[in-house]
């Protein structure tokens, strides 16, 4: 088995040499969080921001959501990879941080791409959910007392293939040490026992294809009461399809023109677009 590599500062010098450099903007806000003393640590590192950029990148997310965004370091770097019509809802209670953060945003001409809130992040997130709003990329990031608790809100805000990221559950090490019983490590402690033992493939939507003349469609099913179908459409496919009433349908054409006759009524349909 390899040996285990310590990621020291000679170690991240040499990743810093050989990847993208910062934006100026990102640079200035490292800058003045030096400033800050002691809380500058509730900063993402930059490792950990060039990972989520690479994730939101490479899996072409739009839209996505950040729990505890002190002074904007993370959300500037998730705005920066985001494509020009993509969005970042942000949520912190700390007004001042949040006001030096949408100066940070402004600077680096990303601010039309960010929402922020300043709110108790469970308030925020349950008006999400009762506006029905959905995220590719959810960062959980915030006070770890209510991480079991941000971390249930949010699975009904994912979108279907969406990745929640949690910062801080392995606490520097300090979650493998029995003798640590600070309060804070505890609590990931336990957060990381609650996912562990969480049944979370119950909440994975659960793949069915079927092939048909005209193409195929996926189903991606949650629960009784709820439906998603996916359609690939081959060229100038013509369709017929009926949307039942007992249930919620979300259709979605990924493939093709489709022609679809939908309870008597024709309607034509391109890629990305709702039925």
């Amino acid at each position: 088995m390899d040996k285990n590599i310590e990621i020291d500062q000679s170690m991240v010098d040499y990743i810093f040499a050989h990847s993208n450099n910062l934006h100026p903007i990102q640079k200035k806000i490292i800058k003045y969080n030096e400033s800050l003393g002691y809380v500058k640590k509730l900063q993402i590192s930059v490792l950990q921001a060039n990972f989520i950029q690479f994730l939101i990148q490479q899996k072409k997310f739009k839209n996505c959501l950040e729990i505890g965004t002190f002074t904007g370091y993370s959300a500037l770097s998730i705005a920066l990879s985001l494509p020009s019509n993509g969005k970042l809802y942000a949520i912190d209670k700390d007004k001042k941080n949040t006001d030096v953060a949408l100066n940070f945003f402004k600077q680096a001409k990303v601010n039309r791409k960010i929402n922020v809130e300043v709110n108790n992040a469970l308030v925020a997130l349950k008006n999400l959910k009762k506006k029905k709003k959905k995220f590719d990329l959810i960062l959980i990031d915030a006070d770890k007392e209510n991480y079991i608790n941000y971390f249930n809100q949010s699975l009904s805000l994912i979108n279907k293939d969406g990745i929640i990221l949690i910062d801080n559950i392995l606490w520097k090490g300090e979650v493998a040490n029995p003798s640590s019983k600070d309060k804070i490590t505890m609590k990931i402690k336990e957060f990381n026992n609650y996912i562990k033992n969480k049944n979370i493939n119950k909440y994975i939507k659960k793949k069915n294809i079927f092939y048909r003349p005209w193409g195929k469609y996926t189903n991606l099913f949650e629960g009784k009461e709820f439906l998603i179908k996916e359609l690939y459409v081959k060229p100038k496919g013509i369709l017929s399809l009926q949307k039942h009433h007992h249930r919620a349908e979300h259709w979605l054409v990924t493939q093709g023109n489709a022609k679809i006759t939908l309870n008597k009524d024709i309607i034509i349909k391109k890629p990305g677009e709702h039925i």
